[in-house]
């Protein structure tokens, strides 16, 4: 079995914004455990343990969902934190995107994985990029003032043109993400 995910690439550009409102973040004394800035990505869904004779079907079925998206851009503003600031289990940078096509797209990609029996997320997909996760279960230390301090941080746009398919490999320190497939929107 492999783990995977379906997620949007960023271009090293807004990488490179990220990377520095780590940098603050951290400066402030935030302490959690970081996603590198290679790393960061807008996960569409997680689709957990498949077999790997499975990844051609999946593909297929990516590709039928993205065939009746057109390419689309978000914009990358604000910051925050799961559950909260106060206990943050994730902090995150927010993700805007007005159109609907983001969504559009989340929902073709959850209806496609139903097809082949991979169960739909029970929560409502609230789209945002990881910059970092506690390294405790309770959360890490309060973030409500360096949270604050970034409120209007804008990390700029990102055109969307492709979704990507890619294994996720755990281990002692960061994962290590593999690109199985890149299925273009639009059908192209």
């Amino acid at each position: 079995m492999i783990r995977t995910f379906v997620a949007i690439d960023l271009d090293d550009a807004v990488r490179k914004v990220l990377g520095a409102l780590q940098g603050r973040l951290i400066a402030g004394g935030a302490r959690l455990r970081w996603v590198e800035p290679e790393a960061i990505h807008l996960t569409l869904k997680f689709l957990g343990d498949i077999p790997p004779l499975m990844v051609p079907e999946v593909e297929e079925c990516l590709r039928l969902a993205a065939s009746s998206t057109a390419p689309f851009a978000f914009s990358i503003e604000g910051v925050g934190a799961f559950p909260r600031p106060s206990t943050p289990r994730v902090v995150w940078a927010g993700v805007r995107e007005t159109s609907g096509a983001l969504r559009e797209l989340h929902g073709q990609v959850e209806e496609a994985m139903r097809n082949l029996d991979l169960p739909r997320e029970d929560r409502a997909y609230t789209p945002h990029l990881t910059l970092g996760r506690s390294r405790g279960p309770r959360g890490g230390r309060p973030m409500d003032s360096l949270l604050a301090a970034e409120a209007r941080f804008r990390g700029g746009e990102q055109e969307v043109e492709a979704m990507v398919l890619y294994q996720s490999d755990l281990g002692p320190g960061a994962p290590f993400h593999t690109r199985l497939a890149t299925v273009p929107l639009g059908g192209g």
